[in-house]
């Protein structure tokens, strides 16, 4: 078995770096970005919303919004069901985003497309 010389060695990794640009921009700023995101991860720089639990979520509400205020109040008082309930009828109740969720509202959200993005689809 041969050693490889140094000059052998950085002809090899030269050729990898080449191999690797070779794939363009995107694929390059997509493989940095995964680099970067995996170092801070490694050193716990990046929030872990899996993590964090359940009562985050009452702290990332607005609590200047007024439909959403019964909600944080209740969640600071520490009652989480009277919270839940109020976040559920804050859902419920806004005119938008409305999402459908069963087959029978799916007529009157094809009446909000247009007939001419209708045609396009």
């Amino acid at each position: 078995m041969t050693v490889p010389s140094t000059f052998q060695r950085v002809w090899q990794a030269a050729q990898r770096g080449w191999a690797f640009l070779r794939k363009g921009p995107a694929y390059v700023g997509a493989f940095a970005g995964w680099q970067a995101r995996r170092w801070a991860r490694r050193r716990r720089l990046l929030p872990r919303p899996w993590q964090a639990g359940p009562a985050a979520l009452w702290t990332q509400l607005d609590a200047r919004r007024a439909e959403l205020a019964p909600a944080v109040q209740a969640a600071r008082r520490g009652e989480t069901a009277a919270a839940q309930g109020a976040l559920h009828a804050y859902f419920r109740q806004r005119p938008a985003p409305r999402f459908f969720f069963t087959w029978a509202d799916r007529p009157a959200l094809q009446a909000l497309i247009p007939p001419a993005a209708q045609a396009a689809t």
